[in-house]
């Protein structure tokens, strides 16, 4: 008979179960591009699904693709730190259970490439259904950031919305699952050199994303625009931890039905007050809106005549945002909120430093009554 420390050897199962799955897709952003140091280690309790098709403690990079058994989404370049860790961190404190990420990203890879309704192939929706499948399990839902190569045209951009909707019909069917949770970041910024039409179309994509739940249950918009980059378009460490946590509380609260204020501010109206004067209000507010830098101009307002200069902008300690104008609205007026490639500070509902969703074209009507405008308030 062996002595006791040398028993007979058998095999390991390292992971019996790996908990609640969420389903990782879109581009760079959700692959991991962040660069730079930062303490953000693997956490029992939350398991990757590598490209290797083994089951792993999740560590950054999560979409290496060492091994890869599907090249579909194998990076051209080395990725790095993603916020998913931080979001399974989360989710497995607060719930007491394990977490399973299943990583499908690919950098720069457009909408098309997940959405088998348009004309173009769709080898990334089949890659995420392939994976989801081999994964088996429930999947609770999936964590969506892409965009920024859809930017790149007036169809495309102007499309995001209805296209997205479509995908997203696409990922429920495959998967059995008519009411999956799907969990989407509007576009942080790209700090490349400026044009007119770059410009428009972020803003009309950020707006899409925006709008989405106007047309389809089940998903959720999480706002990144005040997270620092550490390049000229993927989110920092740092940020990536701040998007995680958001992400987060935006499952407990809609996926897990949790009393937590995880929706971001949300424009609801634009009323003219006066010859001089926008006022714009938000929902979903749970203290005021606020700016970190009272010089910031993230606004634009547009009519028949052309662009409308803003003398300043200016926070009550309320709900409202107040645009001075340079000039009187001719008809047609609207206004955009989070303008541009990289937009300045936006406001904040600021006690959450929960930074409002960029909005496009919102339509300045007249002030029901007359008298102060900044009086109505929502949440």
């Amino acid at each position: 008979m062996p002595a006791p420390e040398w028993s007979p050897r058998g095999d390991v199962r390292h992971f019996v179960g790996v908990g609640d799955l969420w389903i990782i897709a879109g581009q760079s952003n959700s692959a991991g591009y962040g660069r730079g140091p930062i303490e953000d280690p693997p956490t029992l309790g939350v398991h990757l699904l590598r490209n290797s098709e083994q089951w792993a403690l999740a560590a950054h990079p999560l979409n290496d693709s060492t091994d890869t058994r599907h090249l579909v989404n194998r990076e051209a370049s080395n990725p790095g730190h993603a916020p998913y860790i931080q979001f399974g961190r989360t989710l497995q404190r607060t719930l007491g259970y394990p977490i399973g990420l299943v990583q499908t990203a690919l950098g720069g890879s457009p909408l098309s490439a997940w959405n088998p309704t348009e004309p173009a192939p769709a080898p990334l929706f089949e890659n995420l259904v392939h994976c989801a499948r081999l994964a088996g399990g429930l999947v609770r839902g999936i964590l969506w950031y892409q965009g920024e190569t859809d930017t790149g045209s007036d169809e495309l951009a102007l499309n995001y919305t209805d296209r997205f909707c479509a995908a997203v019909k696409a990922w429920r069917a495959a998967l059995k699952m008519p009411h999956l949770p799907v969990l989407t970041v509007q576009l942080n910024r790209v700090c490349e050199p400026a044009t007119a039409e770059g410009d428009r179309r972020w803003t009309i994509v950020r707006d899409a994303q925006r709008r989405v739940p106007e047309h389809i249950d089940g998903v959720v918009v999480v706002p990144a625009l005040d997270l620092p980059l550490s390049d000229l378009i993927h989110i920092s460490p740092a940020g990536n931890l701040i998007l995680g946590e958001r992400l987060a509380h935006a499952a407990l609260g809609a996926v897990f039905a949790r009393p937590i204020d995880y929706r971001a501010p949300m424009i609801r109206a634009a009323l003219q007050a006066g010859d001089d004067m926008v006022v714009l209000q938000f929902g979903d507010v749970t203290s005021r809106m606020d700016t970190l830098d009272t010089t910031a101009i993230p606004f634009r307002v547009e009519d028949s005549q052309g662009d409308v200069p803003l003398a300043g902008v200016a926070y009550p300690g309320d709900t409202t945002v107040r645009l001075a104008l340079t000039r009187s609205l001719a008809y047609g007026a609207v206004v955009h909120g989070g303008y541009g490639e990289a937009p300045a500070t936006v406001p904040l509902d600021i006690e959450r430093m929960m930074p409002m969703l960029a909005f496009w074209a919102v339509p300045v009507a007249k002030a029901a009554v007359s008298g102060d405008p900044t009086s109505s308030s929502t949440k």
